[in-house]
């Protein structure tokens, strides 16, 4: 008899992540465990009425129970208090009538309610941590460390990892900064690291020959959220666009597109070589054969120890070198070892030049494309994530 796995997760499965970092693992994973989800989906998502067809289509067929709450955006705190109770509630109802051997819960606040439920019903569970979140909160300024909010949710964490049945972790870097923090805890012995995979056939390596009068540099998802250095990216395609004619960007985004452009070409000096458009999950591994780099810069700090770009296992995949910023998670040690783009380590009008002019000549090197598929079959494949995962279920 399969195992029941309740996989609960705050992203929305109707969102481009949680098809590329929710279903693209748990479909698979459903043929040998009875997979049910539930996921808070955002208003404008649930209107796509062609995109909520597919999805529960694409549930019903893999055979996965799937139970979509509504996400409340407004009255933020509010909003947060009555989603926690509406979803203990309904995961107590889903696992007394499933009899759910193990709940996955992706990110603390699922991991909060997998804790509560492990506390009365002993169901054991997965602290699938993703980021290091409540650092992201306090660098983010939305809490303080001396706050009330902060220390509870230190100890929701500190409960978390220490009565988890397994920890999963995107990075190396987060497990090692955990494990000081908390030595007793032998961490190390009970997470297991998976990156963002990304499923390699559908991100398949780009075919098309490398014209240097035609080049497309990519940036791919939100540029506006706080952990962006849009200062950086401002920087970089200024120079880029200043300094080599045949250079375009494009960016691939569900940002507001005005708000963009004014961040990164306040003089309007570039709109003829600046693209914007917001892509369907299934039509960006099509877009992404068009381009010939791509560039990302998160803020580095505690909190993105734990950080594992989405964006970098699909470009890797469809054979796109990066350029990118230090400090987040294990991309710097990816980059560097596998030779697959540049680190940004400075802000300095002369790293940025340094930088730029470096990452020109890996685009030119005809041997990258080939090079950025194998790092990224290494590191990122979608069938080595989902063989983690099902070794962990498996030992429940």
């Amino acid at each position: 008899m399969k195992k029941n796995i309740l996989f609960i997760t705050r992203n929305g499965l109707l969102e481009p992540l949680g098809q590329s970092q929710i279903l693209s693992y748990l479909i698979p994973l459903s043929k040998e465990f009875s997979i049910h989800i539930i996921s808070f989906e955002k208003d404008k998502d649930i209107e796509n009425k062609e995109q909520l067809s597919r999805i529960k289509s694409s549930c019903t067929e893999n055979n996965i129970d799937w139970t979509p709450l509504t996400y409340r955006k407004t009255f933020r705190s509010l909003g947060i208090i009555v989603g926690f109770i509406e979803l203990f509630f309904k995961v107590i109802r889903v696992c007394k009538v499933n009899k759910i051997d193990c709940i996955h819960a992706r990110s603390y606040y699922p991991a909060f309610i997998a804790l509560l439920i492990y506390q009365i019903k002993k169901v054991p569970f997965i602290f699938d941590m993703r980021a290091l979140w409540p650092d992201e909160l306090v660098e983010a300024g939305r809490l303080k460390e001396s706050s009330i909010s902060w220390k509870i949710i230190k100890t929701l964490e500190k409960q978390c990892l220490k009565k988890a049945f397994a920890v999963v972790s995107l990075t190396h870097a987060a497990v090692e900064h955990l494990d000081k923090v908390h030595p007793n805890f032998l961490l190390k012995d009970k997470t297991s690291v998976i990156p963002t995979c990304a499923n390699l056939e559908r991100f398949k390596l780009k075919n098309r020959e490398f014209t240097p009068n035609a080049i497309t540099i990519s940036c791919i998802g939100s540029m506006l959220s706080g952990w962006f250095q849009i200062d950086i990216l401002k920087a970089v395609v200024d120079y880029m666009l200043r300094n080599y004619p045949s250079v375009k960007f494009e960016f691939l985004t569900r940002d507001n597109k005005e708000d963009l452009l004014s961040k990164i070409d306040v003089e309007h000096k570039w709109v003829s070589r600046i693209h914007i458009d917001s892509l369907l999950f299934k039509d960006m591994p099509t877009r992404l054969t068009k381009h010939d780099g791509s560039v990302f810069f998160f803020t580095a700090n505690t909190s993105k120890l734990g950080s594992a770009p989405t964006r970098m296992a699909e470009l890797l995949g469809t054979g796109i070198p990066v350029l990118t910023s230090s400090g987040v998670g294990d991309v710097d040690k990816i980059v560097l070892e596998h030779k697959v783009g540049i680190i940004l380590k400075s802000i300095s009008k002369d790293a940025i030049k340094k930088s730029c002019d470096d990452f020109f000549k890996i685009i030119n090197n005809p041997e990258i494309s080939k090079r950025c598929r194998v790092a990224s079959e290494y590191c990122f494949s979608l069938e080595k994530g989902v063989k983690s995962y099902s070794e962990i279920y498996s030992r429940v």
